[in-house]
């Protein structure tokens, strides 16, 4: 009896909020995800998911296991994906670095000029953590990290005394396997005390773990002074990146914060190691290999630039004219067909840079770091005096960078 009512509400609840959603998009813009995956019945299927600052909306899912996914493939899925929603109302393409989206976004930006095409800032950073994985005595850690955390899950007993010594568990689930070691070396060196003192235990010497080799290494590992300072080594260079996944994985506009973030990171890391070159010299250059190619768009400098926090805290620091200039070529590319407003896009960011008129009031000023209000509505409240970049503004600003986040939610249907 109750149920049909509910289940109308529900709907009629549900196409609300959609309603809401795909009338912002004519003002924010609206990011096109597009992810393949395999379900648990072996399908490979494709979605196409709609992001701006207000949530995500479903648009297709094409089980696409007799297709071949090639650039031709994913562009028609894509372009199909844009006519429905209107041309005029998507900013960008967000996908995976594979190359058949790279030639996908080829095709693309013949029929759409206008729409950017950028790679998932979520994948990118994981890649980043791949590769400082890679490092030999990285690796080594995180492999005698898990010794030690299977041996000790290994049995219940075993693992009911661990419990016991640490008050909880040890093991973490991130949002990526590089993630999740990150994590779990991170859980296994604030725990490092407690688990000392659990090998030194009577519980531990009466098991039959302890007279095993598993049990004996796991042993001479915990007691290791230097294998806790490698370890914490290891953490300095993986933790300010997870900050960072942390960020692009959430559901709030990331756009403005990537850029900034990745200097940010460098810079934590650089001072975990003591400004010691030799030491984080290599982590650098792994950061910016993968930054370089992928994460340094004309969006993401854009929108470091555009970002009121970054902008004014940095502003001596920063080379204005280097992210001017991806001002001007996202005024160029997003209204290419009206050069009017692209002079004034042009001609009104002295007015932000130089704190003048709307910018310049007490209440702009104050409230450039406020953590309750966002970049994009910082710039629909105070960028009044310039309304033709403040547009521009908040369609950059109230973009997603990712798709990571969204995969969890649709896998979880």
């Amino acid at each position: 009896m109750l149920g049909t009512p509910l289940l109308n509400k529900h709907i009629s609840m549900l196409q609300e909020y959609l309603e809401v959603q795909k009338e912002s998009w004519s003002s924010t813009g609206c990011s096109i995800i597009a992810n393949a995956w395999t379900d648990q019945r072996g399908r490979s299927l494709m979605n196409l998911v709609a992001h701006c600052a207000r949530g995500m909306c479903f648009i297709d899912a094409i089980d696409a296991s007799l297709e071949v996914h090639d650039g031709k493939y994913i562009y028609s899925l894509v372009s199909s994906c844009i006519d429905e929603i209107g041309p005029k109302k998507v900013v960008q393409v967000v996908t995976d670095n594979a190359s058949n989206n790279m030639s996908a976004s080829k095709m693309l930006q013949v029929k759409h000029p206008h729409i950017f095409w950028t790679s998932c800032a979520a994948h990118c950073i994981d890649l980043m953590l791949e590769d400082i994985g890679k490092i030999t005595m990285v690796h080594n850690i995180i492999r005698d990290g898990k010794s030690i955390t299977n041996l000790l899950y290994a049995q219940v007993r075993l693992l009911a005394i661990m419990r016991q010594f640490t008050k909880g568990d040890l093991v973490q689930a991130g949002t990526t396997r590089f993630a999740t070691s990150y994590l779990n070396l991170r859980s296994l060196y604030d725990k490092r005390n407690e688990l000392k003192q659990l090998f030194a235990s009577q519980d531990w010497a009466k098991s039959s773990w302890a007279k095993k080799i598993k049990g004996q290494n796991a042993h001479n590992l915990v007691i290791n002074n230097k294998f806790w300072s490698q370890m914490l080594e290891v953490i300095n260079y993986f933790e300010p990146l997870a900050y960072v996944l942390r960020r692009v994985d959430g559901d709030v506009p990331a756009m403005g914060y990537i850029y900034g973030d990745l200097i940010k990171a460098k810079k934590d890391v650089a001072a975990r190691l003591n400004g010691n070159e030799k030491k984080y010299g290599h982590i650098w250059k792994i950061i910016d290999a993968r930054w370089d190619s992928k994460l340094k768009t004309t969006l993401h400098k854009a929108g470091y630039f555009l970002n009121r926090s970054f902008f004014y805290e940095n502003k001596r620091e920063i080379k204005e004219d280097f992210l001017m200039q991806a001002v001007v070529e996202c005024a160029t590319c997003m209204y290419r067909d009206d050069i009017t407003v692209q002079d004034i896009c042009v001609a009104q960011p002295s007015l932000y840079t130089e704190v003048m008129d709307s910018f310049g009031t007490t209440m702009a000023i104050r409230q450039r770091n406020s953590p309750t209000i966002t970049p994009a509505n910082w710039w629909s409240v105070h960028g009044t005096s310039a309304k033709d970049l403040r547009k521009m503004a908040i369609r950059i600003l109230s973009l997603t960078c990712s798709f990571i986040c969204m995969r969890k939610k649709l896998e979880c249907i």
